[in-house]
C-alpha cells in the first residue's frame, strides 16, 4: 500500500454474504463496478478493509469526514465520494485477484491456519 497515490483497493475476504467481495476490472486493470451480495448499489460497495487512502490525499482535501448521518454500510461511499472518482482507484492485490485482508465479522469462525 505504501505506493498508493490516492485511494488503493483490493478484495475482501467473509465480507458482505460472501466468501469475498472484490473491485471489477475492465481489460485495462481499471475498477469499472463492484463483485458484492450486499447493498450492491452503492457507489463504492467494497468494505473498509478494502481500501487506503494516501494520506496526502487527505491533507489536500480538509473536508472529507465521515458522517453520522449515512445509513449502516455507506460510510465507504461516503468518504470515498469525497477524495476520488472512480476511475482514480488503484487496484492492488495483483489486480485484484487476491484476497490480502479479511473483515472481522468471522472471528471464532476460522482459524489463521486453515486456507479461507
Amino acid at each position: 500500500m505504501r505506493d498508493t497515490q490516492r485511494v488503493s483497493v483490493w478484495p475482501v475476504g467473509l465480507a458482505g454474504y460472501l466468501r469475498y467481495e472484490r473491485p471489477v476490472l475492465d481489460d485495462s486493470a481499471h475498477v469499472v463496478g463492484w463483485f458484492t451480495a450486499w447493498k450492491v448499489k452503492r457507489r463504492f460497495a467494497l468494505d473498509m478493509a478494502g481500501f487506503a487512502v494516501n494520506t496526502r490525499r487527505l491533507m489536500t482535501h480538509k473536508s472529507a469526514e465521515f458522517s453520522y448521518n449515512v445509513s449502516r454500510g455507506e460510510q465507504e461511499s461516503y468518504l470515498l465520494s469525497q477524495l476520488v472518482n472512480l476511475t482514480d482507484l488503484e487496484p492492488k492485490a495483483n489486480n485484484c485477484t487476491e484476497v490480502i485482508s479479511r473483515t472481522d465479522h468471522c472471528r471464532g469462525m476460522i482459524s489463521f491456519h486453515q486456507h479461507v
